[in-house]
């Protein structure tokens, strides 16, 4: 028979400070404070009501926004359903911001969450909030992005490998284009992010000594207007690697609303995404597997709680695939 972990709300006064500050001034700290949405899922309980038998495990992304957390939150129900017996949420803020993801870690552990599923939007940013959740007992797993800050495990795809993919994606389409020399912009949208900036690195290792300049990062801060006018002053670019989703929407419907056809090489799948793919408008993009992350992130998560999973700090890799206009 499992034992009943016992549960633990030692939060620190940092930490109730953080929380009470939030629910002033910020969109929400609590559920029913419209800010932090909770997604129900799978088997999840019923919210304000979980199931006393069931293995509570929420996931913390860092928005509530992109495609790629709606597919992990996916892959984590599937596992639930297969499994069994799990009390499961989906949490996070409205928006990519470390001091609100940091109020959804808090909250997790005051609502008893024994696992959280992490997808860390800064690696520095949300550790006081892992520390808590830590010294409460609680076990961390990252799914796409880790912070610095001991986890179970991390499930996400080899990024600086993916960067270093995207970059040869795009040194074979610069050389289809008869394009020898020139520079090339690269699109993040928040710097200490650790998915993004192992991509960067990746690909800038990948042009490392070659005849193209690599511009310096451009942040986009959620703010997909910076990205569109780094677009428009720098219409002499030769072409923009776009490191996450949102980035790549943000630069594809620049170029094509400009009309200046620079090659771009983006990251992850949408339906906007495969859209400019399709046009032509992004050369190709790099399809992450995010339903893997989600799933096999519950799937540890479970074993973590039965016992049967031991490790620490270890990283599962999850498929990468290139997807042009003749795949889509």
């Amino acid at each position: 028979m499992r034992k009943k972990k016992k549960q633990i709300f030692n939060v620190s006064l940092a930490g109730m400070l953080l929380c009470f500050l939030a629910m002033l001034f910020l969109p929400g700290c609590g559920g029913d404070i419209p800010g932090i949405i909770v997604r129900e899922s799978g088997t999840a309980g019923k919210r304000g009501n979980p199931s006393s038998s069931g293995r509570r495990i929420c996931l913390v992304t860092m928005d509530l926004e992109s495609s790629c957390w709606k597919d992990i939150d996916e892959g984590c129900r599937h596992a639930a359903e297969e499994i069994g017996g799990i009390d499961y949420k989906w949490i996070g803020p409205d928006f990519h911001d470390a001091i609100l993801q940091s109020v959804c870690i808090d909250q997790a552990v005051a609502e008893g969450a024994e696992v959280l599923l992490v997808a860390a939007s800064s690696e520095t940013g949300i550790v006081e909030s892992l520390h808590r959740a830590k010294q409460a007992g609680v076990k961390i797993v990252y799914v796409d992005s880790p912070a610095d800050h001991e986890g179970v495990a991390t499930v996400m795809t080899d990024n600086e490998n993916a960067g270093r993919a995207a970059a040869k994606v795009m040194k074979k389409a610069l050389a289809e284009a008869d394009i020898d020399t020139g520079t090339i912009g690269i699109v993040i949208n928040k710097p200490k992010t650790k998915s993004t900036s192992l991509r960067e690195k990746g690909f800038r290792a990948e042009f490392e000594g070659g005849a193209f300049l690599l511009a310096d990062t451009l942040y986009m801060q959620d703010d997909p207007e910076r990205a569109k006018q780094a677009v428009r002053e720098n219409a002499d670019y030769v072409a923009f690697f776009s490191a996450s989703e949102r980035t790549t929407i943000a630069v594809g419907s620049q170029v094509k609303a400009s009309g200046t056809h620079q090659l771009v090489v983006g990251f992850d799948a949408s339906n906007p995404v495969l859209k400019l793919v399709s046009e032509g408008v992004v050369y190709a993009t790099m399809k992450q597997d995010h339903k893997a992350m989600g799933y096999e992130g519950m799937r540890i998560a479970v074993q973590t709680l039965d016992g049967s999973y031991t490790e620490t700090n270890q990283t599962i890799r999850c498929p990468l695939s290139i997807i042009t206009k003749d795949k889509v």
